[in-house]
């Protein structure tokens, strides 16, 4: 049995809908404040937030400002009432075929959770041929890397048991572009390496070929990929405003991860995001951290957009987060030790978190045995670096190694 990944926000949101089904909470009824949420779930107010808004845009909750947050009496009347003129003319046509898929999608969802598994089977078959025909987007896991007989190279997309094909000209990895043939066959060996990190993750796609007698399915991430970013980097609101914009803070999703680097995709454009941008305290393994198919949240800092398919955005992780750098500095006083980690080894000089919260550097060890990653040191502070927010000093010992 396959544990599927939920974020946090989905689990907030999810346990709210409870209490609000279950009648814990009747409409009318005012919520416990962000805070007292936060600590009875045991997550930050941020996720709260986000969970809240959820429920709010789904007619779940209101919230009055000032006042709180309040249970509503859910009713699909007045939603469609103010809709029903305005999507009657052929330009807003696209926007009641999405809306159609998402309570499509849903209704689905619903049927196969109640059905035996020959009906499943047909259930999300004949999900796969509608969205074949509507060319809605779906979402599988990358589940294999496959060369055909032809020596072609195709990526295999796990969707709810069914097997889908992505060619790797269709994945939309992309590269340089080469002139060689020793280059050419380089950048094969990039494109599969590539491939194979992104094992697990999940993988947008628009159906674009079906055999009803094999069950056979062929898609491109591709086409999917050119869809979202029309509609999240080119086109824009009422007002003009593209909807990702330098400083918006956006769900990203983490489809490869090395030890200093991770890749997301951020509505069809991936990027690169460096340990140094993940978090404020060291970080020696993004592996410990972050998983492919997680979802994480990011802030946009930087958008280039020449066209559809020369889009690139720059984001990181810790500017989320506020940074004590500075005032945890202030726990630390010259001459003093303090225990700590050490969290990476580069070029002679050792990382360390120490256990006040700070971080810290060390040029030279005066224990006989080489620090490395993870070990659980003594820290002598020599001087404070206030521009840099980190204590600088030596490693007297090494007080357990973690080999």
């Amino acid at each position: 049995m396959k544990i599927k990944k939920v974020s946090v926000v989905d689990q907030v949101s999810e346990a709210l809908k409870d209490n609000i089904l279950n009648h814990t909470w009747e409409p009318g009824d005012k919520l416990p404040s962000e805070g007292d949420l936060a600590d009875t779930f045991g997550v930050n107010r941020l996720s709260v937030r986000m969970a809240l808004q959820k429920l709010n845009t789904l007619g779940l909750l209101e919230t009055r400002v000032g006042d709180g947050t309040y249970v509503r009496k859910f009713s699909m009347a007045p939603y469609m009432n103010e809709i029903a003129d305005i999507y009657m003319d052929e330009k807003h046509l696209n926007d009641v075929r999405e809306l159609r898929n998402l309570l499509e999608g849903e209704a689905m969802r619903i049927a196969v959770s109640s059905s035996t598994e020959e009906e499943r089977e047909d259930i999300i078959w004949h999900e796969i041929r509608n969205a074949y025909r509507t060319r809605r987007i779906l979402t599988g896991k990358l589940g294999g890397i496959e060369q055909t007989d032809s020596k072609k190279t195709i990526a295999i997309v796990d969707y709810k048991g069914f097997r889908i094909i992505i060619p790797l000209k269709e994945m939309m990895i992309q590269l340089p572009r080469t002139s060689t043939e020793q280059e050419y066959s380089e950048l094969m060996l990039r494109q599969n390496k590539i491939l194979n990190n992104m094992l697990g993750a999940d993988i947008d796609f628009i159906v674009r070929g079906i055999d009803s007698k094999t069950f056979s399915v062929v898609a491109s991430r591709r086409e999917a990929m050119l869809r979202k970013r029309q509609l999240f980097y080119l086109d824009t609101d009422s007002s003009g405003t593209y909807r990702i914009y330098e400083g918006r803070i956006v769900q990203s999703r983490v489809i490869a991860v090395a030890e200093k680097v991770i890749r997301v995709e951020i509505f069809g454009v991936e990027t690169s995001i460096m340990a140094r941008d993940l978090a404020w305290d060291w970080i020696g393994d993004a592996h410990e951290r972050f998983s492919v198919g997680d979802e994480v949240l990011v802030r946009v800092q930087k958008v280039r957009r020449e066209s559809l398919e020369d889009i690139s955005i720059r984001v990181d992780v810790k500017s989320i987060s506020q940074n004590t750098s500075q005032d945890n500095l202030q726990k630390c006083r010259v001459q003093s030790k303090y225990m700590g980690k050490v969290t990476d080894v580069h070029k002679g000089v050792v990382y360390i978190r120490l256990s006040n919260g700070v971080n810290a550097i060390a040029h030279s060890c005066y224990d006989y045995r080489t620090p490395g990653k993870k070990d659980d040191v003594s820290f002598a502070v020599t001087r404070l670096d206030v521009e840099r927010g980190v204590a600088v000093g030596i490693i007297t010992r090494i007080i357990r190694q973690n080999l």
